[in-house]
């Protein structure tokens, strides 16, 4: 049984619904879920090979939803799924930028988000598989316009390129079946969305009709199929390899580890 560590806030709140909901259908797997609203999984800090929550207020919050636990320690899991954590595109959904713009500022938005906060600091104490779920598009509306699909598979590849390939992260892309009109989520997956229970008296409630951030239990579903039934498997350790192979060719020769061999296989 693979044992996966889910890091989430408030967009978790869908999966971790569906997961209580229709988790048995899934018996390869067990989630142990590490969530808060807002950024506050910021103060998850790394301490001796760990993620620690030092604040006494967001380890109470995190061992509401993980069962009592405080801190995340690799050796207890077999992948990290982080989901939402500021990762958002929605507001990257303009053509008018210049290429060079646009690319900067999808990069600069993501480098910015708790998701690759805690991607990195994950990938520091660990060389285990790491994906990330990022922010829903907003719902669609009747006035939302068309917007070419190929924006959004733009915006996914210079995130890959630029932030997650080079460290060994998996960017999972939102389940296609749920988009409308190239940028926005279908009206259905978002239509009676949960709140994120964290014992503080939100169990059971729901957001706002007006609330287009947030899915329900539907999307969270979505999610789960994706990411047990196929993005796990396709993820490879290929940090290991990128991290270890620029250092050997940086440092070889001139710490000699390495000695380049003469045609004639000499010294």
């Amino acid at each position: 049984m693979k044992r996966i560590a889910v890091l989430g806030n408030s967009h978790v709140a869908c999966v971790k619904n569906a997961w209580d909901e229709r988790g048995r259908n899934f018996q390869d797997f067990q989630l142990v879920f590490f969530a808060d609203r807002g950024t506050s999984l910021d103060g998850l800090v790394v301490q001796k090979s760990k993620l620690l929550a030092v604040d006494e207020d967001l380890a109470r919050r995190i061992g509401f939803t993980s069962g009592g636990r405080t801190e995340v320690d690799p050796l207890e899991y077999d992948a990290f799924l982080l989901v939402g954590l500021g990762l958002t595109l929605e507001y990257l959904s303009s053509e008018t930028f210049s290429r060079a713009v646009f690319r900067q500022a999808a990069v600069d938005s993501a480098t910015a988000s708790t998701s690759v906060m805690l991607a990195r600091r994950l990938r520091s104490i660990s060389d285990k598989p790491i994906l990330v779920v990022p922010c829903p598009l907003l719902a669609v509306r009747p006035d939302s316009p068309a917007v070419e699909p190929r924006l959004l598979a733009e915006i996914v590849g210079v995130l890959r390129q630029m932030i997650f390939d080079p460290i060994g992260v998996q960017f999972v892309e939102q389940p296609a079946s749920s988009i409308a009109k190239g940028f926005w989520t279908k009206h259905k997956f978002s239509s009676g969305a949960g709140r994120l229970d964290l014992g503080d008296g939100m169990a059971g409630q729901i957001h706002p009709v007006r609330d287009r951030k947030h899915m329900n239990t539907a999307y969270g579903r979505l999610l789960l199929q994706i990411v047990l039934k196929h993005e796990i498997h396709k993820h490879r350790r290929r940090d290991v390899t990128q991290g270890f192979w620029p250092w050997l060719r940086k440092h070889a020769f001139s710490t000699k580890l390495l000695r380049p061999v003469s045609r004639s296989g000499g010294q």
